[in-house]
């Protein structure tokens, strides 16, 4: 069977612990984090479309860009190009994880 869209919830999280190590030879530092998902939730549904689309509704829109340099549409962009196939999605996403708070809000939807 194949389905036409998909719907995720989207947890925020918050870190607990994050740690950076010493300077590696590449330039880049060991990181360790410790976080937790807490109980508060963006969510996500695509469906297939006959054009790529990105829609907002939500609390916590203010801010979130609808361009190419949404996380989500980056993410969509680099599996498209990965996979060989078509990006003719309609994104929406439900926003209720603070912009910009330090909850991964945009990291978590485009990860979702």
């Amino acid at each position: 069977m194949r389905y036409k869209s998909v719907e995720v919830q989207v947890p925020a999280k918050v870190n607990l612990q994050l740690s950076f190590g010493p300077k590696k030879s590449d330039g880049y530092h060991e990181v360790v984090t410790v976080f937790q998902a807490i109980s508060i939730n963006d969510n996500l549904r695509i469906n297939e479309s006959s054009d790529f689309s990105l829609n907002l509704s939500g609390d916590y829109t203010s801010g979130v860009p609808l361009d190419q340099s949404n996380l989500v549409y980056k993410a969509i962009s680099l599996m498209a190009e990965s996979f060989d196939t078509s990006k003719n999605l309609e994104v929406s996403i439900n926003k209720s994880i603070p912009v910009a708070g330090g909850l991964a809000g945009g990291s978590a939807d485009a990860a979702a």
